[in-house]
């Protein structure tokens, strides 16, 4: 064999032992390097979209079909207490999505009853008229142990979830209060000007008499 032969298919040379080391090193500091941008690209949990408020069609039949604003308000309770039902089964089962959705309906439902008591029974002073008030003490108790039960829903709730369930919460605490002003406005007697009698006139200092003239001469 040739020496041009010999070169051509000789082994090559063994690489030496620190270089092997040292390429190992770059290799694992790459691969830290990496997950490190990969654990960088991680977002942290953001908050579910808040959801969609609107009076399903049934329900509007529904109303649209009740012959009296009592029973419109019966209806009404009675929706409430359905989607809020269906909100606490959803949570206990950790569907957190179809809760939110149907506390949005919820909401929708309470906006819309108060809109419909708003001008009825309405005397030319803006007060309601007693039927008119009792339908509003209905909704208040109804809300007052709504409210509760919400905030019950709220504690079990992920944070992603938790806002929209506190937004709920504060949207029946504050149609509540609406409600129970509404009702309050007529028994409410503001003190009139002529309750009692009326005030005395304010005393005015007696009149100076006339000083008497000097005599003329």
């Amino acid at each position: 064999m040739s020496m041009l032969e010999r070169r051509l298919f000789r082994r090559p040379p063994s690489l030496p032992a620190k270089f092997l080391i040292v390429a190992a090193i770059w290799l694992g500091v790459s691969s830290l390097a990496r997950t490190a941008r990969a654990q960088e690209l991680v977002l942290p949990a953001q908050p579910a979209p808040p959801p969609m408020k609107y009076v399903p069609d049934d329900a509007r039949a529904q109303f649209a079909a009740a012959p009296s604003p009592k029973e419109r308000v019966a209806a009404t309770l009675a929706l409430l207490e359905q989607f809020l039902a269906r909100a606490e089964q959803s949570t206990t089962s950790q569907r957190y999505d179809p809760a939110a959705a149907d506390l949005g309906v919820y909401q929708a439902l309470l906006d819309d009853v108060l809109a419909y008591l708003k001008p009825l029974g309405r005397s030319p002073q803006g007060k309601a008229d007693g039927k008119t008030r009792d339908l509003y003490k209905r909704i208040e108790l109804t809300l007052n142990k709504h409210t509760a039960r919400i905030e019950s829903v709220r504690r079990v709730t992920p944070a992603p979830y938790a806002g929209n369930v506190r937004a709920a919460f504060i949207h029946a605490r504050d149609r509540r209060t609406e409600a129970l002003e509404a009702f309050f406005v007529e028994t409410v007697v503001k003190p009139s000007k002529d309750a009692g009698g009326a005030p005395p006139a304010p005393e005015t200092p007696p009149a100076k008499p006339p000083a008497d003239k000097p005599p003329t001469p």
